[in-house]
């Protein structure tokens, strides 16, 4: 007797040498917990049972619990806390293991449970391969006595010469009395040739099919499984069996069952021939092949195999419960997929019809789940186009499938029906579904299939875009998702999706070439007006940071097309708000400054002048404050920055802007504290007059989540705003971009220009 520990790599024997020697071991060995139990032969005159601990050593003095027998064992094996033991004059035996710790240690309580000769059903103990306790019953619902569930045994399983006998617990006696406490039915043949036996590990799960499921391996044959049909809570007597074997066809020699999984685990061979070894001298020139065999291991889903012949038989409704108790599997989708597949290229039209059709049941049984529309892409891209007509009046048009996955928002599977509708549709009908999936994706911020089917468009438009010289463009902070580079013809179509290589300084991503479709193709004209009309809802929107995204990474010419909007939607016209949604966007915190209520007032007060005094009262006022007071109103006119235009009063002269607009170099925070008396005649003096500190004015809710200091990111990203505006003379973006990150050489450089 010799035990090895595969976690610490040792081995453990008897330290006694006498004692390994007064022992032979018979019948086998389990596992009970952290026990060792197995039977021997003690001096050749005794039979036991030992229980040894695998805490200590294998020892006279360390032995837990010693079980005295009449006949050596033949087999031996476990099943929870229950040890069955079968002996050589065919005497059945089951105890049942308890153990109990106190001040000596640990104290292990057996007794028996159940005890019958099957010399019946057994000529010689040596025809058994194998016997085991399970908690299968023919009859699913009924469990036996839950008031006795400490037993854990519904039925005792014999392999006897291949045949396999099932019998059934009947009743339970007292417990409390130590003497047939089990008694078992007469054994039934469930079936012969059996060579593996695999029950369930556990039965706490009643509803789940293949928890309660009894698996064989039958040779030739193949799998064989021993499937429970729960019935309906029906008052009226039903003749339906309450289980129902399935066979099934595998290519793998199985090993292990993994009844929660679903799948099978074994061996597959492969077998290869090599030429005969010989001398040179003897080799003929067609030498005889040796053959020798490869094995791996192998695994074989079994849940669409059951489904399907579940639904061959008419049991709709039992296949169902059973998907329904593995729907959790990851691999759920491909079984659907795979039994779709099977039905289809057996059932395909041929010389001769099939005259009762399983497909239609299998699609009706598939859209009881929300993974149809997706099994039958998946399904109809996997299988030859000239199947798709037989496939598709069964399932339905693949334009309603296509509208089905646009209304439930699964736009990742309507990208795999444009391919299946270009086969069957006409172009201009592909490129309507194109765009409005197009659409809907930008919607959505899924960029990574906005481009693909920006390729799509491409491709079916008439052959793929020729890439223009791109504009010189800085470097993009925004998130750009790393593509491997496709080839195309001779040239690497760079813009459609290749990797964005690291700077030198900093390490961050800049953009590739953009994609600048040129006038002559209608296809790239209509891309282009698609992606620049989404550009101007963006920031219409105000949602300058999510645009910034979308041109990263769809490669937009963000350059060329705010020169374009200049004097369109990239004017502003309400500069509070826009500074404010910038805040907003780039998480960027307010520039106050907390002071007492009563100073700000008496500095405002001293501080704000009228629109309406002349040129010395205004020098005055100016002189006054110092760079802490501004008069917002004398600003730039034409940099657009307020949208105030509908001033009654002249505007003021160069000189007068270019000294307002000087303080902002010297103090940036400024900006945010004017007030002018004569706010009612502009909505945006009366936002700034509030910011500076009206007590009617109450900030919004999002101001208070703001963080206390900027991420560096964000700074990137408005920098790089800022250079994009420069370089395509947005000045009021220019001006927004560089206040609110205080870069007073820009302003300065802003204000000489002008």
């Amino acid at each position: 007797m010799a035990l090895y520990s595969c976690i610490s790599r040792k081995w453990k024997l008897f330290s006694n040498e006498q004692q390994e020697q007064s022992i032979v071991c018979c019948g086998g060995m389990v596992w009970w917990k952290d026990i060792v139990v197995f039977p021997c032969i003690v001096n050749q005159r005794t039979v036991e049972v030992r229980f040894y601990s695998l805490h200590s050593k294998l020892d006279q003095s360390c032995l837990l619990h010693s079980l005295k027998l009449i006949c050596p064992v033949e087999k031996i094996n476990l099943h929870g806390d229950h040890l069955l033991i079968l002996s050589t004059n065919c005497t059945l035996a089951l105890f049942h293991l308890s153990r109990h710790k106190n001040q000596n240690g640990v104290t292990l309580h057996i007794s028996k449970c159940y005890e019958k000769s099957i010399s019946a059903i057994l000529s010689h103990s040596s025809m058994a391969i194998s016997i085991m306790t399970s908690s299968l019953r023919a009859e699913p619902e009924e469990r036996g006595d839950p008031s006795n569930e400490e037993h854990g045994v519904e039925s005792i399983l014999y392999n006897v010469s291949g045949k396999l006998l099932l019998s059934q617990k009947l009743q339970n006696i007292d417990i409390n009395n130590h003497k047939n406490q089990l008694s078992f039915g007469s054994p039934i043949c469930l079936a012969s040739q059996v060579e593996v036996v695999w029950t369930p590990p556990t039965s706490d799960c009643r509803d789940n099919h293949l928890l309660l499921s009894l698996w064989l391996h039958v040779g030739a044959e193949g799998l064989k499984v021993w499937l429970p049909l729960f019935p309906k809570a029906n008052p009226q007597p039903t003749f339906l069996s309450k289980r129902i074997t399935l066979t099934l066809e595998t290519n793998i020699y199985p090993q292990v069952v993994l009844f929660g999984e679903a799948v099978v685990l074994g061996l597959c061979q492969e077998v290869m021939y090599l030429p005969e070894a010989r001398s040179s001298a003897t080799q003929s020139a067609t030498a005889a092949p040796f053959p020798f065999a490869t094995l791996e291991r192998s695994i074989q889903p079994f849940l669409h195999p059951i489904l399907r012949q579940l639904l061959k038989r008419n049991l709709g409704m039992h296949a169902l419960e059973v998907a329904k108790g593995c729907c959790h599997l990851p691999y759920f989708t491909h079984t659907l997929e795979c039994m779709l597949h099977e039905v289809l290229e057996e059932e395909a039209p041929g010389k001769l019809p099939k005259p009762d059709p399983l497909l239609p049941q299998v699609v009706q049984f598939i859209k009881q789940f929300p993974q149809f529309l997706k099994t039958v892409s998946s399904c109809a891209r996997k299988t030859e186009v000239a199947l798709w007509n037989y496939l598709f009046a069964a399932v339905g048009k693949p334009k309603d499938l296509f509208e089905e996955c646009i209304s439930s928002g699964n736009l990742a599977t309507a990208a795999t029906y444009l391919i299946i509708i270009q086969n069957l549709e006409t172009f201009a009908v592909s490129r309507n579904l194109a765009t409005r999936l197009l659409e809907c994706a930008l919607e959505e911020r899924l960029w990574d299939l906005a481009k693909n089917l920006i390729r799509y468009l491409q491709a079916i438009g008439g052959g793929d875009v020729p890439m223009a010289t791109p504009k010189t463009t800085p470097n993009t902070p925004f998130s750009i998702p790393a593509f491997s580079p496709v080839e195309s013809g001779d040239k690497a179509r760079e813009g459609e999706g290749a990797a964005s290589p690291a700077s030198e300084d900093g390490g961050r991503p800049f953009k590739g070439p953009q994609f600048v479709p040129e006038a002559h193709s209608k296809v790239a004209y209509f891309i282009d007006l698609l992606l620049s009309r989404y550009a101007r809802k963006l920031l219409s929107n105000m949602q300058v940071r999510e645009l910034g995204n979308f041109a990263a990474n769809l490669e937009f010419d963000l350059i060329s097309w705010f020169e374009k909007e200049r004097c369109r939607v990239a004017k502003i016209d309400n500069c509070v708000k826009a500074l404010l949604a910038l805040h907003q966007d780039f998480q960027w915190p307010l520039p106050l400054k907390e002071e007492d209520p009563v100073e700000r007032n008496t500095r405002d007060a001293v501080s704000v002048t009228s629109y309406h005094d002349n040129s010395d009262r205004l020098q005055t006022s100016i002189s006054e404050s110092g760079s802490e007071s501004l008069q917002r109103s004398y600003r730039p006119p034409d940099l657009n920055l307020m949208g105030v235009s509908n001033l009654a009063e002249p505007p003021p002269s160069a000189d007068q802007v270019k000294q307002v607009t000087l303080q902002i170099v010297e103090n940036p925070v400024s900006l945010l504290s004017w007030q002018p008396q004569h706010s009612e005649s502009s909505s945006d003096l009366d936002q700034v007059s509030n910011l500076s500190g009206s007590s009617s004015f109450k900030l919004p809710h999002w101001l208070s989540k703001l963080p206390s200091k900027p991420s560096e990111q964000s700074e990137d990203e408005l920098r790089y705003l800022l250079e994009v505006a420069s370089k395509s003379c947005c000045l009021g973006w220019v001006f927004l971009c560089a206040v609110l990150i205080q870069d007073g050489h820009t302003i300065r450089s802003l204000v000489e220009r002008c």
